[in-house]
């Protein structure tokens, strides 16, 4: 497994950890916690790690350690010096016409579809059709 996937399965690891512990503690409101559960589980499913498995607690838990600590910490170091580097910013792109929007739309649609249908690979393509049409709908970064 690539460093990079291992990563994206503690971080979904460790917030599904952070909302367990949010239903549990009830920083989640009681009204909310089967909205989160279904979220959980298509979060657990997507990145295939289980709070329940002890190789994933073992792959993939932090020892003594959360998500708003792991955050707080972050956020308490000293930021970054400035970097010399001459690069220039990316452009930002032209507004979207409004038959890109509309196609961007369609394969948005597209998207939930093939979300629906648990085809995660085909609705990441989808969305980033959307994102190629329209890239400043943010629906459409959410999506992926």
């Amino acid at each position: 497994m690539s460093t990079s996937a291992h990563s994206q399965k503690r971080v979904a690891f460790l917030f599904l950890d952070f909302l367990k512990s949010g239903i549990a503690d009830g920083s989640i409101r009681a009204d909310d916690a089967e909205g989160i559960e279904v979220a959980s589980q298509c979060i657990s499913e997507a990145f295939g790690v289980d709070l329940d498995k002890s190789e994933d607690v073992q792959a993939y838990g932090v020892q003594g350690e959360s998500l708003p600590s792991i955050v707080d910490k972050f956020i308490a170091s000293p930021a970054p010096t400035a970097s010399t580097s001459t690069s220039t910013p990316a452009p930002t792109a032209a507004p979207a016409t409004a038959e890109q929007k509309a196609q961007a739309e369609k394969a948005k649609s597209k998207g939930n579809q093939l979300m629906a249908a648990k085809d995660y690979d085909g609705a990441i393509k989808s969305y980033g059709d959307a994102i190629e049409l329209d890239g400043q709908n943010a629906v459409y970064w959410s999506n992926r």
